[in-house]
């Protein structure tokens, strides 16, 4: 399974995300050609060798050449990249990059996202890293794309709207649901803009895996920080013997015998939208015969608190039981099948390489029965039949097109 693994040890933004693939391999010519095909002047772009703490790394710059501030809505970078004549993936990339900017500049602001105006991220710099990376993801087309926990820094910073702390609340909010710490280095560390390239991107979090690296890319930052600043992307293989993985989670327990049934069903919700990785209720009897719900929860270590805080809040339950389990699970990567009324989200179960389960995403495939009528069962089955299509079509094509970044 072609793997790359992100190292953010000093962070990520834009500039570095680019600067790494590039010394990893993607190809400058082809990301200057991309960005070419994007209604964009006034500006250049500049790629040099550097180095950092004596470690060689190459360093990507937009440079505006002209100075008068232009600030877009997301309404418009949107349009600007779907009249573009970018590669259909690279689009998609983008956008779908952009729209978690937007989703969090909308939390915060309280604003629909239509209306959201970017001042910072809207600027010509800030389009033209997206773009670049999402060409250079596509072009690796990577299996599965881990990441390392994300240090964000402290302190303040001055932007549009004027001083505000380090991390900016946009980074806070888009990095919701992802391993963060604080690092404490005074400076922005990960930027909205690298933020939301790595949220996009990545399937999984965690210390680097097993695996066989053949390539290494470094990205420097603009600024000489105390620590080397750096963004590391590794390619390489999984070592077979990782390829099930294990994690440490939680399981958090409690009985609930008098509190309404709707009531639970709103904390069951309301448990997965905080972050649980899993909730289940099982029918129990208690003592006194009396008929009763256990109410179970899984989720990492550092979600427990929340968790229990939660059932204390929202049910009638006075203790809650903690079990420290081992969890294995199977790599994933997330596909999407296109089918002529929908398309769909899909968890692809990996091992030795190879596909051997196929998950349809349950909401995209609901929305999808509601709006055609078909029932859900058939939706699923269309679904699974589509997505193993598509692998045979993928495994029938020369295995090496592109191996390895040169």
């Amino acid at each position: 399974m072609k793997t790359l693994y992100i190292d953010c040890f000093s962070g990520v933004s834009g500039d570095k995300m680019v600067a790494a693939l590039l010394d990893l391999g993607v190809p400058e010519p082809l990301i200057r050609e991309e960005l070419a095909k994007l209604p964009l002047e006034d500006y250049r772009i500049e790629v040099r060798r550097e180095n950092k703490a004596s470690i060689s790394c190459l360093q990507f710059q937009v440079i505006p050449t002209d100075s008068t501030p232009v600030f877009r809505s997301f309404t418009d970078i949107k349009g600007l990249i779907v009249a573009s004549s970018l590669e259909q993936d690279v689009k998609k990339l983008s956008i779908d990059i952009f729209s978690e900017l937007a989703r969090a500049e909308s939390k915060i602001h309280e604003i629909p996202t239509e209306q959201i105006h970017f001042h910072e991220v809207g600027a010509i710099d800030s389009i033209v890293d997206v773009v670049a990376s999402a060409a250079g993801f596509c072009w690796l087309k990577a299996d599965q794309i881990i990441s390392s926990p994300v240090p964000l820094g402290k302190g303040f910073v001055e932007i549009q709207h004027g001083t505000i702390p380090i991390p900016p609340p946009a980074v806070v909010e888009i990095l919701k649901g992802v391993p963060i710490y604080g690092s404490g280095i005074e400076v922005e560390l990960t930027t909205p803009t690298g933020a939301a390239i790595l949220k996009t991107v990545t399937d999984s979090y965690g210390d680097l895996p097993l695996m066989k690296v053949d390539k290494i890319g470094y990205g420097a930052g603009q600024k000489d920080l105390r620590i080397p600043n750096l963004l590391r992307i590794l390619w390489g293989e999984l070592v077979e013997e990782r390829e099930i993985l294990s994690d440490s989670l939680v399981l958090l327990s409690t009985n609930i015998d008098d509190l309404n049934p709707e009531i639970v069903g709103y904390v069951f919700q309301l448990l997965l939208e905080m972050g649980a990785k899993d909730v289940w209720i099982t029918p129990v009897q208690m003592k006194k015969n009396r008929a009763a719900s256990e109410l179970s929860i899984l989720c990492l270590p550092e979600k427990a608190r929340e968790m229990v805080e939660i059932i204390f809040r929202e049910t009638s339950s006075l203790g809650v039981r903690r079990t420290e389990v081992k969890r294995y699970a199977l790599p994933r990567k997330s596909v999407e099948v296109q089918l002529p009324y929908a398309r769909i989200k899909v968890k692809l179960g990996m091992a030795g390489g190879k596909v051997i389960s196929i998950s349809p995403e349950y909401e995209d495939c609901a929305q999808a029965a509601r709006k055609t009528g078909k029932p859900l069962k058939e939706i699923y089955r269309e679904v699974i039949s589509e997505a193993r299509k598509n692998l045979q079509e993928e495994t029938s094509k020369k295995p090496d097109q592109n191996p390895s970044p040169q």
